[in-house]
């Protein structure tokens, strides 16, 4: 069952600021608390369950966040405030019923999620620490955890993207004469655009392969047939992509299958003529050797006993058997070598009609 992604950022300091109001970002202590499924903290979840944590326990991550929040004050030289946000959250969720989705489904989707999220963090100057897998809501979602550097004072909100940009903003606004407004609507306009620019990313890198679009049917305005029919578009290209790839690494496997049969085709070559030159020269002596001592043995014989003439002639009809037989053996052993030259052709081939075969099993290929 496809859907459109859904992936929210945020920071959130030590203590809930009291001169945001009742509005205020939540702090450290609330959001793991409802991470862990701590009594009291997830009123809107029916039936809790543990959760599934990868990376560090969030008891270890909530103690190098303190141990951080001291060693930022150390270098700055004054303790950290504490409603400084020295915390950034990741939301995503599959749209999939939890009830409905698949395990594996799931486990790709979460896999490819966190894997983007480390990638992400060494971009934005984070340290990626959790990631908590719920299954317990409506939806099947993730809850990943970064936090800043001590170097950087724990200023979470300067790893932010768009309030990064939002602060930028708002200063080059003010250098060029603006105030008031004008100043905040030129923030909320850059802040808007890196958040775009940070979605485009999730779903480039993880939404595209899960096969969800990259925004729902309301924010296109499209009718129920036509948003149907865009979730179909996904899952199909979703599959050509999952396709795409499978060859990409089949093809990679039969071109290192390929190379090795090429230089054992060749290694086998060089065999066969060191072969050939090795038996020519074999021949040559043991014809060369044969035909001397039996003209020697022959003109031997005319002055023994007739006996022992006998017994010369015997040996050297053996001994032109025994040439023969070196012959034959090393026909045989030629032949040998050739026929595996052969084998090796063979399969060469059935690489290549592989390689067809896999290229033509493609969607729109005929």
């Amino acid at each position: 069952m496809a859907g459109y992604q859904f992936i929210h950022l945020q920071t959130h300091p030590l203590v809930r600021s009291t001169m945001a109001g009742p509005d205020a970002t939540r702090p450290v202590d609330e959001i793991m608390a409802e991470a862990f499924r701590l009594p009291g903290s997830c009123e809107h979840v029916a039936s809790r369950q543990l959760p599934r944590v990868q990376g560090v326990p969030i008891d270890a991550l909530i103690d190098e966040l303190g141990r951080r929040v001291q060693e930022a004050g150390r270098i700055s030289g004054r303790a950290i405030r504490k409603d400084r946000r020295v915390l950034v959250s990741m939301v995503t969720s599959h749209p999939t019923p939890t009830h409905q989705i698949e395990e594996e489904t799931f486990d790709n989707w979460a896999k490819s999620s966190i894997n983007w999220a480390r990638s992400w963090a060494k971009a934005h100057h984070l340290d990626f620490f959790t990631a908590v897998h719920h299954r317990d809501e409506a939806y099947p979602h993730l809850h990943i955890y970064f936090l800043p550097r001590p170097d950087n004072g724990m200023k979470a909100d300067n790893c932010h993207p768009g309030k990064v940009a939002k602060k930028m903003a708002e200063g080059q606004a003010r250098n060029t004469g603006l105030s008031g407004k004008d100043v905040t609507r030129a923030g909320n306009k850059a802040y808007k655009a890196a958040m775009v620019e940070f979605q485009d990313e999730y779903w480039e890198k993880v939404s595209l392969d899960a096969g969800l679009t990259r925004t729902g049917p309301r924010r296109k305005r499209l009718s129920r047939g036509d948003w149907q029919r865009e979730k179909a578009s996904a899952t199909r290209l979703a599959r050509a992509r999952r396709d795409a790839e499978a060859l990409a690494d089949r093809q990679a496997a039969l071109e290192a299958r390929t190379q090795v049969l090429e230089e054992r085709e060749s290694a086998l070559d060089q065999q066969v003529i060191q072969m050939q030159a090795w038996t020519a020269s074999r021949e040559e002596a043991l014809d060369t050797g044969c035909v001397a001592v039996k003209y020697a043995l022959e003109a031997l014989a005319d002055q023994l006993p007739a006996e022992v003439a006998d017994n010369i002639k015997r040996f050297l009809n053996q001994a032109e058997g025994i040439v023969a037989a070196a012959a034959v053996i090393n026909a045989m052993s030629l032949r040998r070598a050739e026929a595996t030259c052969a084998s090796d052709n063979a399969a060469y081939s059935g690489l290549e009609m592989d390689r067809r075969s896999s290229f033509n099993s493609l969607p729109g290929q005929t």
